[in-house]
């Protein structure tokens, strides 16, 4: 919710009519992100900026009727949170100065991938990660349910002055994987990654 002097998270049940504060249990109102579990929409995520001693994420599993905290990344903005299903344990999280996972449910969280991350995406057994450095936008992605490296899909060379305003989207459906970068506009892959137009 972008207005200064109301910050938190609002539902409606009538298509924006009305709204009702859901804030029970927030204590960061930083708030960058709001994410829904891909297959139960009690289930959200909500991720903040960094405050000392207060957390940065946040989770509720009955429609925001109350939030609990999932810990503190560190000198963190959480720009995005992913998980593969509500019955997951597995998180991961993009922030500015990197992509965090958590294996526990959020009680832990571990840098894997130190990236200024905009965006995540999880299909199938991958998850996606679209980071931005001073003078390119580059995709990665590894197997979410293993511990192992992340691989470089694709980099787009960036006019260093789009970079300071750091925008980028991605969004897959299938082997498409679309790309919306800030400075470059519009790119899709239609075979996994392999090539790009």
């Amino acid at each position: 919710y972008d207005d200064p002097d109301y910050p938190g998270v609002y539902f409606s049940q009538n298509g924006g009519i009305t709204w009702e504060e859901r804030n029970y249990g927030i204590t960061n109102f930083n708030i960058l992100c709001l994410n829904q579990a891909p297959d139960n929409p009690n289930v959200l995520f909500l991720g903040c900026g960094f405050v000392q001693n207060n957390a940065n994420i946040f989770k509720t599993e009955n429609g925001g009727e109350f939030w609990i905290p999932l810990g503190i990344i560190q000198y963190a903005e959480v720009y995005d949170i992913e998980t593969p299903s509500y019955l997951s344990n597995y998180l991961c999280a993009a922030t500015d100065n990197g992509v965090y996972e958590s294996y526990d449910g959020g009680n832990t969280w571990t840098c894997t991938l130190e990236k200024n991350c905009l965006d995540l995406e999880i299909s199938g057994n991958y998850v996606y990660a679209l980071c931005i450095s001073f003078n390119e936008y580059s995709l990665y992605r590894k197997i979410y349910s293993s511990s192992g490296l992340w691989e470089l899909v694709k980099s787009f060379s960036l006019n260093p002055l789009f970079s300071l305003v750091q925008k980028g989207k991605i969004e897959i459906n299938g082997n498409s994987i679309y790309l919306l970068l800030r400075g470059l506009g519009l790119w899709k892959s239609s075979d996994g990654g392999q090539t790009w137009g």
